[in-house]
C-alpha cells in the first residue's frame, strides 16, 4: 500500500511541475533584469558600513576609468620567434616516437623487434618445442642452438626441462579424440595430422581408476 501511495504523489508533483512549464519558461528569460540572488545580513551589513566610511568608493566603481581604458587598449604583444613544438628529445633516454594504436596480439603483449643473440621470446620457445616434440631427427639440440642463436647448454636446458601441453586420452575413446585435437590444434602452429599420430593414451587400469 505505501509503494502505491508514494507512487502516486510522486506522479503528481511530477505533472504540477512540468504544469505550464514552457510559458513559464519564457515569462523568466523574457526578463530585462534578472533577479539578484539575496544577500545574507552579515554581507549587507558590511556594505552599509563600507558607504557610510568611504562613500567615494562606490562612485569610483560606477565611473569608467578613461585613462586606464586607453592604456588597457595601447598594449599589443608580438613574438618574435617561432615556437618549437618539438621538445629537445634526450639520446640517453629515448622516448617512443610512435604512440599509434597496434592492435592486439596473439601472445596479448607486442614482442621485440630485436632479439639480442643468446635470448628467445615466448612465441620462439613454443615454435622450436612443438617442433621438437614433434620432430626429434630433424629438429636436434643443435640445429635448434644455430637456428635461434643460442648456447648449445640452453638449448639443451629448454628441451629437458620445458615441455608443452601433452593430451592425454583413453585408448577406447575415438569419439572424442579428434575433437579435443582440433580444439588444440586451433592454439598452436603444429601440423593436426601430427598430432594426431603423436597423442598418448592411457593405460586401461588409468582409465578405469578414472571412470571409478
Amino acid at each position: 500500500m505505501g509503494k502505491v501511495v508514494s507512487r502516486v504523489a510522486y506522479t503528481v508533483i511530477s505533472e504540477f511541475k512540468s504544469f505550464n512549464i514552457e510559458q513559464r519558461a519564457h515569462k523568466i528569460v523574457s526578463q530585462d533584469k534578472p533577479k539578484v540572488a539575496p544577500k545574507f545580513k552579515a554581507n549587507l551589513a558590511d556594505l552599509e558600513r563600507v558607504m557610510k566610511e568611504h562613500p567615494e568608493i562606490i562612485e569610483e566603481t560606477s565611473k569608467k576609468n578613461k585613462e586606464l581604458d586607453d592604456r588597457l587598449k595601447s598594449i599589443f604583444v608580438k613574438s618574435s620567434h617561432e615556437v618549437d613544438q618539438k621538445r629537445n628529445l634526450n639520446p640517453e633516454r629515448p622516448l617512443p616516437t610512435n604512440k599509434e594504436f597496434v592492435g592486439y596480439f596473439e601472445l596479448g603483449y607486442k614482442e621485440s623487434d630485436f632479439i639480442t643473440p643468446g635470448k628467445v621470446t615466448l612465441k620462439q620457445i613454443i615454435q622450436f618445442l612443438g617442433d621438437y616434440q614433434l620432430h626429434p631427427d630433424e629438429w636436434t639440440v643443435e640445429r635448434i642452438a644455430l637456428e635461434y642463436k643460442l648456447s648449445l647448454e640452453d638449448a639443451a636446458d629448454m628441451v629437458e626441462y620445458y615441455k608443452l601441453f601433452a593430451l592425454q586420452l583413453p585408448k577406447s575413446d575415438e569419439k572424442n579424440k579428434r575433437k579435443l585435437l582440433k580444439s588444440e590444434a586451433h592454439y598452436d602452429t603444429r601440423n593436426f595430422n601430427e598430432m594426431l599420430k603423436k597423442v598418448k593414451y592411457l593405460p586401461e587400469k588409468d582409465k578405469n581408476e578414472t571412470n571409478s
